[in-house]
């Protein structure tokens, strides 16, 4: 059974983003996951939140979400262990199930994927998103600015 919650644990946060495999693929050049104080300011500011995603009650990571409404983006943390099928059905439920019934202010949820990022582009569209557009050179990578793919999924698709 796939489940979600509202987490606001900043250390089991922190432990996830600072994970290589999850740090390597989401922080551009020069930055560093963030601290837990600089997590638990985040949560105590508002705007964003961290949702836990657990199958059978094992943690597979979490979405964080930018409340920007009537938008919200997305940004994936799963484990490189965790991803697959289960994840892909998890995403899937977690937009089609959970998302638009708790955020009832949100008319699109979208996502912006470094190009060169083929897994989590694939992992969007797998979960329902469409792209959308490209922003260019928007992420600097290993000295290089790269474009970003952006994919959203509105309200009622």
């Amino acid at each position: 059974m796939i489940s979600f919650d509202i987490c606001k644990d900043a250390g089991w946060v922190t432990e996830r983003m600072s994970q290589p495999d999850v740090a390597e693929m989401s922080f551009p050049d020069g930055a560093d996951a963030p601290s837990e104080a600089q997590i638990l300011l985040a949560m105590s500011a508002g705007g964003l939140d961290f949702v836990r995603i657990c199958a059978d009650d094992v943690p597979l990571g979490f979405f964080l979400l930018e409340l920007k409404f009537p938008l919200i983006e997305i940004h994936t943390v799963i484990s490189k262990e965790h991803r697959g099928p289960v994840a892909f059905s998890a995403a899937r439920s977690f937009i089609k199930n959970w998302l638009f019934q708790n955020y009832q202010q949100c008319e699109v949820l979208m996502t912006q994927v470094p190009k060169y990022n083929r897994p989590a582009a694939l992992f969007a569209l797998r979960a329902g998103m469409k792209k959308s557009g490209i922003a260019g050179d928007s992420f600097c990578k290993n000295g290089k600015c790269e474009s970003m793919e952006i994919f959203e999924i509105r309200k009622g698709e």
